[in-house]
């Protein structure tokens, strides 16, 4: 098997594989009054099903992208490229307020 880059991100596709096996494994038949509710009553059990994983998987990336969206970082970048963001005394991403200051060279 091919070795993780970032010992992070590429890891949560098998654990999201053995989630749903083992969800879809346990769950009971559908019963539905058409194949179209029958279809969204499955995905709203596999959303419920894969949403803690997911929030988990979340909570662990943006902690490990923080560890990258610092001044220190977006100083060298600066460095290299000066027209990278319009407001050097900001950054042009954060998680928390999505993409912003987007000049890239």
């Amino acid at each position: 098997a091919a070795r993780c880059c970032c010992s992070r991100c590429c890891c949560f596709a098998p654990r999201l594989r053995a989630h749903l096996s083992q969800a879809t494994g346990r769950m009971a038949p559908i019963r539905a009054i058409s194949p179209d509710d029958g279809a969204e009553r499955l995905k709203e059990r596999l959303r419920h099903e894969i949403e803690p994983l997911f929030n988990d998987t979340n909570r662990i990336l943006n902690r490990a992208n923080a560890k990258l969206y610092t001044t220190r970082n977006y100083k060298r970048e600066l460095e290299r490229c000066s027209d990278w963001w319009a407001n050097p005394t900001l950054p042009p991403y954060t998680p928390m307020d999505g993409a912003r200051n987007r000049n890239y060279c």
